[in-house]
């Protein structure tokens, strides 16, 4: 009798042993995930300092900073791109984004293997993903109609008798440019909010080109710094059209 109760005093050890060091595996591990889970928390508030990023324009190295100081001016009309439920519909992203360079422009088309409109391309930080899954924080190319660029490169693409006819009315011209007529002042340094299409015609590399002119690029007011992942609804957005600052949220429904 008393063998029997020592072998299941000695069984219930066991038991309670295994039972401490699962609850202390089960707290440990509970801790790591919380602890993980907070440094998830921080990395996705993270802080983006607006005020002091690096930002580079080759517009200016180039010496253009007037819209129409060094080329022609193009019109360009498109069907709806005043109504936002539309232009929302037709985009495949929605962003808030901090425009950190215009890196240079080209006007021809790998994809394909033509020339093309004067095309700006760069780079811009997310700061807010409002339709697709551009990841807010993450660095991305971007594609934009109009820009300027060396006159010799543009010319191993363009039209040589137009070439021809630009050099002889101005044969001292190092730059050509081109921009839209019905589009913004595009500025490096800015954050706005843009809509984009996955770019198919310009690269092979991952891009996202702007569209809807005036009403798919539109300036947003921003402090010095942003929180990444806070609530972006009451961000004021500026409307090209009347000049007056209307509330995200009445703009873009999420």
């Amino acid at each position: 009798m008393k063998k029997s109760t020592k072998l299941s005093l000695g069984a219930a050890g066991i038991l309670i042993v295994a039972a401490l060091a699962f609850c202390g595996a089960y707290i440990l591990n509970k801790g790591q995930k919380e602890k993980a889970s907070a440094s998830e928390t921080i990395t996705n508030q993270a802080v983006i300092d607006l005020a002091n990023r690096p930002t580079y324009d080759n517009r200016a190295e180039l010496g253009v900073d007037q819209r129409k100081s060094a080329g022609v001016s193009l019109t360009l009309t498109s069907a709806n791109y005043k109504d936002p439920a539309k232009l929302q519909e037709a985009s495949d992203y929605i962003a808030v984004v901090f425009i950190d360079s215009v890196d240079g422009a080209t006007n021809y088309a790998e994809i394909g293997d033509h020339k093309a409109m004067i095309t700006s391309f760069g780079k811009m930080t997310i700061l807010e993903s409002l339709k697709g899954d551009l990841e807010p924080g993450s660095t991305k190319t971007f594609y934009r109609m109009g820009g300027a660029m060396d006159f010799n490169q543009y010319c191993e693409h363009a039209d040589q008798t137009q070439c021809d006819k630009l050099r002889y009315l101005n044969p001292d011209r190092s730059v050509i440019a081109e921009f839209l007529i019905q589009d913004i002042e595009f500025e490096v340094g800015k954050t706005y909010l843009a809509y984009f299409i996955r770019d198919k015609g310009f690269s092979d590399e991952e891009g996202y080109t702007f569209i809807g002119l005036e009403n798919g690029t539109r300036e947003v007011q921003t402090a010095a710094t942003y929180t990444l992942n806070s609530d972006p609804s009451d961000l004021k957005v500026l409307n090209n059209f009347t000049g007056e600052w209307e509330n995200l949220s009445e703009i873009v429904n999420q």
